[in-house]
């Protein structure tokens, strides 16, 4: 299955970054749940799980690309707004959290590079994750104990 996102590439302070937009979902909610949990939490129709599994399968193909939703909800109704657009990258690329804003600004038709097509197979990524979890399982230590 091949799926194509909108690629921009964005030329930040020491580097280009390379930046897949996915469409605004209507249903897709990023929020602060400060008083049950102390992390943000991500809400959804089927369409924005989705899509955020397609974002998950990119990063585990490419490191480099960051990921971005804007799933910011206007305020409507003159309350303080509590959400969020949701940005996702891996920890490989080594990029600070504050150089995301300029970045941001930058993001429009000048900078479009056309669109990414992922070839979506799911048993590679399950070989992969595999792969990820006999890394860190050290089966070689278990053998020794």
């Amino acid at each position: 299955m091949k799926i194509k996102i909108d690629q921009y590439a964005v030329f930040g302070k020491r580097r280009k970054y390379e930046i897949l937009v996915f469409p605004e979902c209507e249903h897709m909610y990023v929020y602060d749940a400060y008083p049950r949990e102390e992390a943000y939490e991500m809400e959804g129709n089927k369409d924005a799980i989705r899509n955020v599994m397609i974002a998950s399968a990119v990063l585990a193909e490419d490191p480099s690309k960051i990921i971005y939703f804007p799933c910011k909800k206007k305020d409507t109704y003159g309350k303080l707004n509590l959400e969020f657009n949701l940005v996702m990258l891996r920890p490989e690329l080594k990029f600070r959290r504050s150089e995301w804003y300029k970045l941001k600004s930058r993001i429009d038709k000048k900078h479009w590079a056309g669109k990414y097509v992922l070839n979506y197979n799911q048993q590679k990524l399950i070989d992969q994750d595999r792969k990820i979890k006999d890394s860190w399982l050290y089966p070689e230590r278990e053998k020794r104990g």
